[in-house]
């Protein structure tokens, strides 16, 4: 990456993108912890049952704008940006598995018969699978049953070597023949989504194509994007609510191989083109912002433990379910045991940062 591309590729946030986008995390980490909730049998209530995967598709657009906003726009060397993905990734998803693992050894010694849903055996091979990201190439679905959030992690990851591979290496050879050995290892799978995550790389860019200067020839005004924050908005949460009908849904159903998470990829583009596009124009459109004083710093704290939550919380609600299965579902009893969860998620969220 040379530096004349790369001072071109900066450009900065203002603090109101900086607290939206912290936002949307929290609301959609708190939506996969309701999904959960109600889909391990906790909690009932009238929510869209693709909600949780809905949320996933933020993340993975999140983070594409992320990760090319830090790399490029503060001129990442390889070896920073490679010491910054893998620690934060390995700081989050090795105590998960520890966790996991831990949930999985005594759940099934104290209720092996509500454990046998969490368990298709081969452990050691999923735990080492998931280890080195390996878990979702080509058609596998490998990861732990007690933490099904971990599929997504591969999809993360894999995405984050492609982006260096493009962004580092040093000709175009060099490029084409890694992202091939790269494409070659990964499957199908992670590929159908990599252009979902790659709307948030696009979408960096276009900040830099839309500057907040007199000299842009094209400059919308502030009135129009705020339009197209409303409709981008309502688009995404209209998706949400009536998913869009998958035409493939006979040969690939969602969930289920050969597809697994990626059964909906042409939906899931559509939805992440609505969310890009909610980050790009509410970054034009509300610049100058402000949003109260009280809210920015609990968003902020939550958001930066995101991820935490995001891996810790499904175990620990497997095993809550698994230690009071006969608490009546909606009853004052499995609401508190829920928070419960939630404060022991939000706690070791805390100890891992």
């Amino acid at each position: 990456m040379n530096d004349s591309a790369v001072k071109q590729a900066r450009i900065s946030l203002p603090q109101s993108t900086s607290v939206f986008l912290d936002l949307v995390r929290v609301l959609a980490a708190l939506a996969v912890f309701a999904v959960h909730a109600m889909q391990i049998g906790l909690l009932s209530y009238p929510i869209p049952a693709d909600l949780g995967h809905s949320c996933v598709v933020v993340f993975f657009v999140l983070s594409g704008f992320v990760i090319a906003f830090s790399t490029l726009s503060r001129n990442q060397s390889a070896n920073d940006y490679a010491l910054a993905r893998l620690s934060r990734l390995s700081s989050v998803v090795i105590p998960a598995l520890i966790l996991t693992a831990l949930v999985d050894l005594v759940g099934r010694w104290m209720n092996p018969d509500f454990f046998t849903g969490y368990s298709r055996g081969k452990d050691l091979l999923r735990y080492t699978l998931s280890l080195t990201y390996l878990h979702q190439s080509w058609f596998f679905s490998a990861a732990p049953p007690a933490n099904a959030p971990l599929w997504s992690i591969a999809y993360e990851f894999w995405y984050y070597v492609f982006f260096a591979i493009w962004i580092y290496s040093k000709n175009t050879a060099t490029r084409l023949a890694g992202l091939a050995i790269g494409f070659l290892v990964v499957g199908p799978n992670i590929l159908l989504l990599f252009p979902v995550w790659l709307l948030g790389v696009g979408c960096y860019h276009c900040l830099r194509c839309f500057p907040s200067s007199p000299r842009s020839r094209f400059k919308p005004s502030v009135a129009f994007w705020k339009g197209l924050f409303a409709v981008s908005s309502a688009a995404t949460l209209l998706q949400i609510c009536l998913p869009i009908p998958n035409p493939l849904e006979a040969h690939f159903p969602f969930g289920k191989a050969p597809l697994f998470y990626a059964g909906h990829f042409m939906a899931d583009f559509i939805n992440g083109c609505s969310v890009a596009i909610s980050i790009l124009s509410f970054n034009k459109g509300f610049a100058s912002a402000h949003w109260p004083k009280g809210l920015v710093s609990p968003i902020k704290a939550i958001a930066e433990r995101s991820f935490s939550l995001y891996l810790f919380h499904f175990p620990l609600l497997v095993f809550a379910k698994a230690c009071f299965p006969t608490v009546p579902v909606n009853s004052i009893g499995m609401i508190l045991l829920t928070c419960a969860v939630f404060a022991a998620t939000w706690l070791l969220a805390q100890s891992s940062g």
